[in-house]
Order: structure tokens, then C-alpha cells, then sequence
């Protein structure tokens, strides 16, 4: 079955632009357990894009930190899991990429990028 992804067309429709980010860590909400690294995609205001070794229901809050370009300064944030996609399976790895929609940004956050995202 084809999804939205399989059929772009090559014109942008998302609703916010979209920006690099470096570092990102998550733990889901609710786990103690120490913070795990995962491989940024993309940013905006509206969410983000990660690349996990571990597979998440949707619907999954996750505690994310964000270490973006140009700042020092760690920011905690508040993302769910929207969508996700299985992209490398082997015997000894498997990876997963999941769109996360923000549910808490804080004001540092939504300027930044304000001003990164023109």
C-alpha cells in the first residue's frame, strides 16, 4: 500500500519549514531510564524527525533534549509519536524513523527557530 511519502510529488506541503538539528536525546515519558541518543532528521515548530534502534507505539510522549546549531544551552521538550516507518532491518540492527508532533515547546525554543526557520 502507497503512502503519502511514496507519492510526493515534489512540491512541499508541510506547514513549517524544516531545519537541521545536531544532537538529540529521549527517553519516553514515564520510563527511568537514563536518556538515549538517537539521529536528528529535521526540526520545526511543529515537531521534529528522529531515527531510533528501538520500536515505539505510537501515541508513545516522548522527553526529548535538544542541543541545536549555534547554542550551548540544552532544551527540554515534549514530542509524540505520530508516524513512524521501519527502514533497516538485518539480523543485528534495526532502525525506525518517527515523526513527532511537539505537545510542550518552550518559549526559548519556538524563537530560536523562529529566527533559524525564514
Amino acid at each position: 500500500m502507497a503512502t503519502e511519502e511514496d507519492n510526493y510529488s515534489g512540491r512541499e506541503r508541510r506547514r513549517f519549514p524544516r531545519e537541521s538539528i545536531v544532537v538529540v536525546e529521549y527517553v519516553p515519558q514515564g520510563r527511568e531510564e537514563a536518556k538515549k541518543l538517537c539521529f536528528p532528521r529535521n526540526i520545526s515548530l511543529g515537531g521534529l524527525s528522529i531515527i531510533v534502534n528501538e520500536d515505539l507505539p505510537l501515541n508513545t510522549v516522548l522527553l526529548l533534549t535538544l542541543y541545536l546549531p549555534k547554542t550551548n544551552t540544552p532544551i527540554e521538550v515534549k514530542g509524540i509519536i505520530r508516524w513512524k516507518k521501519d527502514i533497516l532491518h538485518t539480523p543485528h540492527k534495526k532502525h525506525w524513523i518517527f515523526g513527532l508532533e511537539f505537545t510542550e515547546i518552550p518559549e526559548e525554543l519556538q524563537k530560536k527557530l523562529s529566527e533559524e526557520i525564514v
